[in-house]
């Protein structure tokens, strides 16, 4: 939950547009990759069954990559048809959305399936 809300919180500075928020928002966006994306490669290799590892992670790979592709484009659609304060208030509320629903679907006690205590064994 760190990540997103950092990667929230770092999207809202930038939002902000002016050099001291972009550079401080460059940063909190940065530790908040830095904690959300090994955790969420460790979570699906921890979830998957031992012989479908590679398939889960090329699924979240692949995932990852078509969003990579998709956000530049419908980014710059929102932004030159509704502004700015449009495009980077929907990209907070969408990432401070995702960390609250990872946390609360991803709970042993709403079914989801926990991190293990330690990291699974490279087999």
């Amino acid at each position: 939950m760190l990540g997103g809300v950092c990667f929230a919180a770092g999207l809202g500075l930038i939002g902000v547009g002016v050099p001291v928020s972009l550079a401080l928002g460059i940063l909190v966006l940065t530790v908040g990759e830095m904690v959300l994306l090994p955790s969420s490669s460790a979570y699906i290799s921890a979830i998957a069954p031992s012989g479908q590892r590679a398939a889960y992670t090329g699924t979240q790979f692949a995932v990852w990559s078509l969003s990579s592709i998709v956000g530049p484009i419908a980014g710059t659609w929102i932004l030159a048809r509704y502004g700015g304060v449009t495009l980077w208030s929907g990209l907070i509320l969408v990432a401070l959305l995702t960390a609250v629903l990872a946390r609360v679907c991803l709970s042993p006690s709403a079914g989801g399936a926990a991190t293990p205590a330690r990291p699974p064994a490279l087999s």
